[in-house]
């Protein structure tokens, strides 16, 4: 189910965009930043009135640079509420994240439920989104989706 929200936040990603990314993204609707750097943080922080972070890391090679990201980040905004998403890591990437400073850690295998299941009860409950429950929809740009994909009528939905 696809859920409308209400919220200022960033989706962070010390790696270039992939379509998985593109897909967290889809869903979302919030802006990313790729290939992130304390430099590129510094000149985009200021131009959002965030609330949260969302760092993807796909790859372990992510772990470090993200972290070093993270500790940054905690010394010069230690109000934004920290959350990472490990898309298809092992269980021993998740330890590592959490000792950097992150608040949350979700490991992740398939997007849409890692979000329907886990991010929005979450920023619910923490009292950082309202979400808004709307018709179940595809993303609008899901990778490997026909480029009609949300233009087709629930009975045309495959299965």
């Amino acid at each position: 189910m696809i859920r409308n929200m209400q919220f200022s936040g960033l989706i962070v990603s010390t790696a270039r965009r992939t379509a998985t990314l593109d897909e967290l993204v889809s869903w979302l609707n919030w802006p990313v930043i790729a290939v992130a750097t304390p430099h590129r943080l510094r000149d985009e922080l200021p131009l959002h009135e965030l609330q949260c972070l969302l760092f993807w890391l796909e790859d372990h090679r992510e772990i470090s640079p993200t972290m070093n990201l993270v500790a940054w980040l905690r010394e010069r905004s230690p109000g934004l509420y920290r959350i990472a998403i490990g898309y298809r890591m092992n269980a021993g990437a998740e330890p590592v994240i959490r000792s950097a400073g992150m608040h949350v850690y979700l490991p992740a295998w398939e997007i849409g439920a890692t979000l329907s299941e886990a991010l929005w009860p979450l920023l619910e409950r923490e009292g950082l989104a309202t979400v808004a429950m709307e018709r179940a929809r595809a993303p609008t740009r899901f990778s490997g989706a026909p480029p009609d994909w949300g233009e087709l009528r629930e009975s045309e939905h495959p299965p």
